[in-house]
């Protein structure tokens, strides 16, 4: 386990969809220049741009894994000037999109309807989708399915 110690300097939230439709939020925060990034809604929100601060975590392959960040009233020298006043905007780094991975054998027309409306209705159809056009989606993939059971049984 590693610690880190130093100030924030910059902090950036990124927003996205993953694969199977699953909103995230991602909290970057730059200290003594290098960028530590974290899905922890408690560490986004309990820590600002100017806050010094203890971080302990470790190196897990291609990526450092934030375990736990504290404030702490140490005061650091940060290698360049702290914007306090800057506020983090958050960036939306990738487009909603439908999930694609449904087996035919779990849709039927109502499933087709209950899944087309808890899409539309949800908070990542930023993109303000019609109703129509995210059914009419649905349904291919439903035919999609179809075919393929088909083809894997032969019929």
């Amino acid at each position: 386990m590693e610690e880190i110690t130093g100030a924030i300097t910059e902090k950036t939230i990124k927003e996205g969809i993953s694969g199977s439709g699953k909103p995230w939020t991602m909290v970057c925060f730059t200290i003594n220049n290098k960028q530590y990034n974290s899905f922890d809604a408690k560490i986004r929100t309990d820590h600002k741009i100017g806050d010094n601060v203890k971080m302990t975590g470790e190196q897990d392959g291609k990526y450092w894994k934030l375990l736990s960040m504290t404030k702490i009233d140490d005061v650091f020298t940060a290698s360049e000037s702290v914007n306090t006043l800057k506020t983090p905007e958050v960036e939306r780094v990738v487009t909603p999109a439908l999930r694609t991975t449904r087996s035919s054998y779990e849709v039927t027309m109502s499933g087709i309807m209950e899944t087309s409306t808890k899409q539309y209705c949800h908070d990542s159809n930023i993109d303000g989708l019609k109703f129509s056009d995210i059914v009419e989606m649905n349904i291919e993939e439903y035919v999609k399915g179809v075919k393929q059971l088909e083809k894997e049984l032969g019929i």
